[in-house]
């Protein structure tokens, strides 16, 4: 069964400028390969997926943190880098590990959460709401085997991120589905990084109720601050445990953003 949904990223309903900016953006890399090249480091794309503006020290920050709690990724670093080898992102240099990007250091923190409350992901099927260009699942297919990885964002995005992904030598299965088109099926894993958080209350429950709903366990971050009780009830209704922890690290001591660590 398939089901569509109507744009309900806040950023494209209230601040259109933003939208169409990075939507262009990712169209441009989609049609223009030297856009591609780049596309990381274009502020129109940028300033909406990931962390790569934020500079040298959100990637240190990621890095050392990565380093210190999951220090059996460092095996798989070679790989990570793989990640950076195309859309020209800003990088730095991290230890003695050679120089990563911000976002690949960020995505790589989250795989470390994704290991430590739910284990191995060997054959999983996995989805993300919001995938951007497929970074997240680049790196969790760096450190486990799993069978599938379903993207579903944007029709720009999507594009994009099939672009992206086809760049790659993956030994996985991966499905991407926009807005028009989201295939309703079970899986093993969820994941929004702050996607379902940006989202208005229509989106956000036809989300939860049709895709996370749909999965075993689930991994969220989120930036809804004004509204943060009631977006944890609404998980609550659907999955026996939900845990609520303070989005760590952050370069900022006042961060308010929180991850959902949900179980069936």
């Amino acid at each position: 069964m398939e089901k569509s949904v109507k744009e309900g990223w806040n950023c494209a309903l209230h601040n259109k400028d933003i939208s169409i900016s990075y939507k262009s953006s990712c169209l441009d890399a989609c049609e223009n390969d030297t856009s591609f090249n780049n596309f990381k480091s274009n502020r129109n794309y940028s300033q909406v997926v990931g962390c790569d503006s934020h500079g040298k020290p959100t990637c240190n920050m990621f890095y050392d943190w990565v380093v210190s709690n999951h220090p059996d990724f460092i095996k798989h670093f070679d790989k990570f880098k793989e990640n950076d080898s195309i859309g020209g992102p800003p990088t730095f240099t991290c230890g003695e590990d050679g120089e990563f990007s911000p976002n690949t250091m960020r995505y790589a923190k989250a795989a470390g959460d994704i290991q430590k409350y739910f284990g191995d992901l060997t054959d999983s099927d996995i989805v993300e709401i919001g995938s951007g260009f497929g970074g997240q699942a680049k790196i969790i297919s760096c450190i486990n085997d799993i069978k599938s990885y379903t993207m579903i964002d944007c029709v720009e995005a999507i594009r994009l991120a099939k672009k992206c992904m086809s760049k790659y030598d993956l030994g996985f299965g991966q499905y991407y589905y926009d807005i028009d088109n989201i295939k309703i099926k079970d899986y093993h894993l969820g994941i929004s990084d702050s996607a379902i958080s940006e989202m208005n209350d229509d989106s956000f429950d036809f989300y939860l109720e049709n895709i996370l709903s749909k999965t075993r366990y689930t991994y969220c971050t989120m930036n809804d601050v004004y509204r943060k009780d009631i977006s944890i009830s609404k998980f609550k209704n659907i999955f026996s445990n939900v845990e609520v922890i303070p989005d760590r690290p952050s370069i900022n001591t006042e961060n308010e953003c929180y991850i959902l660590i949900c179980e069936k």
